[in-house]
């Protein structure tokens, strides 16, 4: 089934209709396309929109995160393209209050997912704990949340994908603020993390987070073979150019 946007140039959508931006899935359909796949009716579906916008009464911009919950019973959901145009277009519209705003959201998802969807606003920020300076919460807010979605991803590989387990990790600049917490998760996950790092003084630093073996950097710095042989089963790079051709 050709979908409206996904795949597609996209373009500023000029609609009164907002409820029309919105491309519905049809979840019986899709799991219908794979082998002895028996569609869940347990759980939910939580989209965070982190940057949405919009008007209030007065034209004054305001920024929010946005909570939507779509149980997984429901008979559709929404393509992600035509989710985020939809959630765009609020940003140049003015509204009463926040509770026009999910009213309106509320109305428009429960009636294309054909179940009742739950919207809320979220708090922006959380309050830094007294034990931590307001350096170290902008290290773990920056360089924590990118390693995170790192190791998740390599966590992701190994149980979605491959279907087999995932032994040996590569770090590249592995001293520095995400490579480093990205050796400290995953060794934590039970990896064997191999570290690589231009810092020949920092070895006990990264075997102290939780790396088991250190390269030096230089090995990687040299033309990429063509047909070079694969040594690890994921990577985490944080250093691109020839380091990561190789």
């Amino acid at each position: 089934m050709s979908r409206k946007y996904l795949g597609k140039r996209s373009k500023k959508i000029v609609s009164e209709d907002q409820f029309s931006i919105l491309d519905p899935i049809d979840r019986s359909v899709e799991t219908s396309k794979y082998k002895n796949l028996t569609p869940s009716n347990f759980g939910i579906d939580i989209w965070n929109a982190y940057e949405f916008s919009y008007l209030d009464k007065d034209l004054n911009p305001h920024l929010d995160v946005l909570e939507i919950i779509i149980p997984s019973s429901s008979a559709k959901t929404i393509e992600s393209k035509s989710m985020k145009l939809y959630l765009n277009s609020f940003y140049d519209r003015s509204y009463k209050n926040k509770k026009e705003i999910l009213e309106i959201i509320e109305t428009d998802l429960s009636k294309i997912c054909n179940s009742p969807v739950s919207v809320n606003f979220k708090k922006s920020f959380s309050k830094k704990p007294k034990s931590i300076s307001n350096k170290d919460a902008m290290i773990l807010g920056t360089a924590g949340f990118t390693s995170l979605l790192c190791a998740f991803a390599i966590k992701a590989r190994e149980e979605i994908l491959l279907g087999e387990k995932v032994n040996d990790v590569l770090v590249t600049g592995a001293t520095g603020g995400v490579g480093s917490i990205a050796v400290m998760i995953l060794s934590k996950f039970g990896y064997t993390v191999t570290a690589v790092t231009g810092k020949k003084d920092k070895s006990d630093y990264l075997k102290q987070l939780g790396a088991k073996n250190i390269i030096e950097r230089k090995e990687f710095e040299n033309e990429p073979k063509i047909l070079g042989k694969g040594l690890w089963d994921g990577v985490v790079d944080t250093v691109g150019g020839k380091i990561l051709a190789n």
